[in-house]
């Protein structure tokens, strides 16, 4: 008897709707109020999408301002997010403010919510130099700044698992490497190193204390943290810094050497690394009161014990006429000289 209940609703609903469409009076309500859920509609929906592209425009913008660490955008957020500089906060928390801001709903478990968190627990230049355990030294003291034309820029590798072991080291010498990376600069290493290993975020357990070309330094850690570089006890001893190689160098499959390189091509850049490496040294000894006889590369921490096998820096130096002796020479000469 379904089918005869159904029937009989259809009539009784044929019957009353048309009973209001030959009234003026009832078509001309129910048309109107079509047109009001409709366009209800339609404007919640075009809000919602307006949101929606809100939204993913805003989590872009805060994580390549994280990726890059765009000092201008993070100390935004920090300050609305994190007055107190605490550099904590919860979800709960972010949500609220969010919402406030922004007048439009999102969830704790977004993706934007976590970018915030990690952009407000990131720590910013001046709370890595302020930390009492680096004791002042995390970055070159002013006199020897100004007395050096060497160009250095600071930004640190906060994210990296070797910056949040948080572990410092009582500094007896400095271990010079080369990348091996032709073309590669010192800029370049910060976004591919700035990442956690633990998190799956890169594939190496590594981080020096800074990168050096032609133009200047990138420091990356702060000089007296214990670095990842030596691959063994040099780790609890040296500071490590990588030499840049410029495009022109050409290495076998594995690696294990040279079988290209361009010297008339690549040597210009090579003079101007080489003497900003001998001015980076020369003012670490400055601060930490080393001497040049403190200084070796990465094989010859090996052939030392401290370090694992590798064949830098002499795997390049050499096609320039230098080595490791030559070059504790010119910084034991910069060392006798006011300016580096």
């Amino acid at each position: 008897m379904n089918w005869l209940k159904k029937l009989l609703f259809i009539g009784v609903s044929g019957i009353m709707l048309g009973t209001m469409l030959n009234s003026n009076t009832y078509a001309s309500f129910f048309v109107d109020e079509v047109e009001k859920v409709y366009d209800e509609k339609l404007q919640k929906e075009r809000e919602n999408l307006a949101n929606l592209n809100r939204f993913k425009k805003i989590e872009k913008i805060l994580t390549k301002a994280f990726d890059e660490k765009d000092e201008n955008i993070i100390r935004f957020i920090k300050f609305i997010f994190d007055e107190q500089n605490s550099l904590t906060i919860n979800q709960g928390e972010i949500v609220e403010k969010f919402e406030d801001i922004f007048d439009f709903s999102i969830d704790e478990t977004s993706a934007i919510v976590k970018i915030i968190k990690n952009i407000v627990e990131l720590s910013m230049y001046e709370d890595v130099i302020g930390d009492e355990k680096y004791k002042g030294l995390a970055v070159f003291k002013d006199h020897i700044l100004q007395d050096s034309n060497l160009k250095i820029i600071t930004k640190f590798m906060t994210r990296n698992d070797c910056f949040s072991q948080g572990k410092t080291i009582d500094i007896k010498g400095i271990m010079v490497h080369s990348t091996a990376s032709p073309g590669k600069m010192a800029d370049f290493w910060y976004l591919p190193w700035n990442r956690s290993y633990e998190n799956g975020e890169m594939s190496r357990e590594v981080c020096v204390h800074a990168f050096l070309d032609n133009i200047g330094v990138y420091q990356y850690l702060p000089w007296n943290h214990r670095g990842w570089h030596a691959g063994g006890p040099a780790n609890n001893t040296h500071i490590g810094f990588e030499i840049c190689e410029p495009e022109g160098i050409i290495y076998s499959d594995d690696y294990s050497q040279i079988i290209s390189i361009d010297v008339e091509k690549t040597k210009e850049y090579f003079e101007k690394a080489y003497n900003n490496a001998v001015k980076l040294c020369v003012m670490l000894c400055k601060q930490f009161n080393l001497t040049e006889k403190d200084i070796i590369c990465h094989c010859e921490g090996y052939e030392l014990g401290i370090a694992s096998n590798h064949g830098d820096v002499m795997h390049w130096w050499k096609f320039y006429g230098k080595n490791m002796e030559m070059f504790r020479e010119d910084v034991k000469k910069s060392l006798q000289n006011r300016f580096v």
